[in-house]
């Protein structure tokens, strides 16, 4: 009798180990991709040229990235102004797709765009993504690649062509923002 006790009770304990482990093996793991994404959560900010036909235009440059669905994404806001320019305020919506194994970044902005990059990881300092589309009759294609100095700092280039003539350029060297408190009134 004690000897079959002690065989249920190992029964019921190898059954519940193994629910346990179908139950991990089911909950999907972030890819590697999207984890190294996490450098860019916090506020970043940046003295920017943007060059468009070869003005160049000076601009203080924001980005503040925070995770989204439980890790598996980021959220992205960002914002410049310009008197020539106008006023930049952009949303941005960024995961990896285990489909085609890319990461896929969802851009609407205050200027009236709206367009899906789509890129990887070049190696572990270089990001880069693309864009293609159509402006009236012209092909547009941008480019945009970040390349990570350590943790706290990275440089964005994104080179914007119409029919395969540069139209845009823009370069920052972003720097991490460290959030700070109110001062007290006196």
């Amino acid at each position: 009798m004690l000897k079959l006790i002690k065989l249920t009770f190992l029964f019921i304990i190898l059954l519940t180990d193994a629910f346990e482990s179908q139950a991990q093996k089911s909950k999907s793991e972030k890819a590697f991709e999207m984890r190294d994404l996490y450098i860019l959560v916090g506020m970043w900010e940046s003295n920017t040229t943007i060059t468009i036909d070869t003005i160049p235009h000076k601009v203080t440059y924001r980005m503040n990235f925070r995770q989204t669905a439980d890790g598996f994404g980021l959220n992205m806001d960002e914002a410049y102004s310009d008197s020539a320019l106008g006023n930049l305020r952009a949303a941005n919506l960024i995961g990896f797709g285990n489909d085609d194994k890319k990461i896929h970044w969802y851009h609407v902005n205050s200027m009236g765009t709206t367009y899906e990059r789509v890129g990887q990881w070049l190696n572990s300092e270089n990001l880069r993504f693309s864009y293609t589309g159509k402006q009236g009759e012209k092909t547009y294609n941008e480019v945009i690649t970040y390349a990570f100095y350590g943790n706290d700092e990275f440089t964005y280039t994104q080179i914007a062509y119409l029919d395969a003539k540069q139209v845009k350029k823009i370069f920052g060297k972003f720097k991490r923002r460290l959030p700070t408190a109110p001062k007290p009134n006196k």
